[in-house]
């Protein structure tokens, strides 16, 4: 509630005073706030606070305040990452009326109409690091039909993977829980060979994602193990070349209809798709 927000951005000052520099552990010293018992309770109580004034209002300021107190904070870079957070709770405080009503319609509790955030959607590309050849040439397909950095997340491709001041698991962790994410799993014996990929692919099936199936030149059917449905239709990219169109019509389908894209022309279609088949197909990566 409005009064429950503004105690705890008055507390801010109270909370800034268990920084304290680091020992030891690996981390390089600094500044750090993050193993502290009351930051974490203040940080989590703001959170549910936030969370119930973005469930009300949509509001993308106070859905990216939400974001930025749940990363981040890891040790060397917490003093920054306080000050931001701080910076806008202050602001939150300045128009603390703009986010708070008086009451609910009586329409909208008949109806229902408070519902949970929207996740924006998002295109994770689960990998092995030396499939990355082929991976780029699925996001420069991607790019094609409008898809671009904001929507795609791809740890090793320049531009599409994790920020520098980022722990990767947090990153990735923090991914799954604020994106509606797609995960396309690119499968081959190089991707079974890694335990971080099997990692993912076990994340996205406990977490129910909507997964799209590829496999590389040379990987089989028979060959799929792990959490994945067994009842599923992949892409094969050595597959009948009116098979792998197919697939891949399906998917650029698909994938414009998750995102709002326009649809492209089916000539401009056409040339990309067939400059696709063409790279991963008439020679490997």
């Amino acid at each position: 509630m409005k009064n429950d927000l503004l105690y705890l951005i008055n507390k801010i000052d109270d909370v800034k005073k268990h920084f304290h520099i680091s020992v030891g552990n690996g981390i390089p010293r600094a500044n750090i706030i993050y193993d502290n018992s009351e930051f974490s309770v203040w940080k989590q109580e703001v959170q549910l606070e936030l969370q119930e004034v973005y469930d009300r209002t949509k509001d993308k300021f106070i859905w990216d305040t939400l974001i930025n107190s749940k990363q981040g904070f890891s040790g060397w870079n917490d003093e920054t990452k306080f000050n931001e957070l701080s910076g806008s709770l202050y602001a939150i405080s300045k128009n603390i009326d703009k986010y708070y009503y008086a009451e609910v319609t009586a329409i909208e509790r008949i109806k229902g109409e408070i519902t949970m955030p929207q996740k924006s959607p998002k295109i994770f590309i689960s990998h092995a690091s030396s499939d990355k050849e082929y991976v780029s040439k699925l996001i420069d397909l991607f790019e094609g039909i409008g898809l671009n950095e904001k929507h795609i997340f791809c740890s090793s491709i320049a531009g599409y993977g994790i920020p520098l001041d980022q722990d990767i698991y947090d990153y990735l962790k923090l991914q799954f829980e604020t994106c509606n994410l797609h995960v396309i799993l690119v499968l081959s014996e190089n991707y079974y060979k890694s335990v971080a990929c099997m990692n993912e692919m076990g994340a996205a099936w406990i977490l129910k994602n909507k997964c799209s199936i590829i496999l590389l030149p040379g990987f089989e059917f028979k060959e799929i193990r792990g959490a994945i449905n067994p009842r599923q239709i992949g892409l094969k990219l050595d597959n009948d070349l009116t098979d792998i169109k197919e697939k891949l019509g399906q998917l650029k389908k698909c994938l414009l209809n998750e995102f709002g894209l326009s649809t492209i022309s089916d000539i401009r279609w056409e040339q990309k798709r067939d400059t696709f088949i063409s790279s991963v197909t008439t020679k490997r990566c």
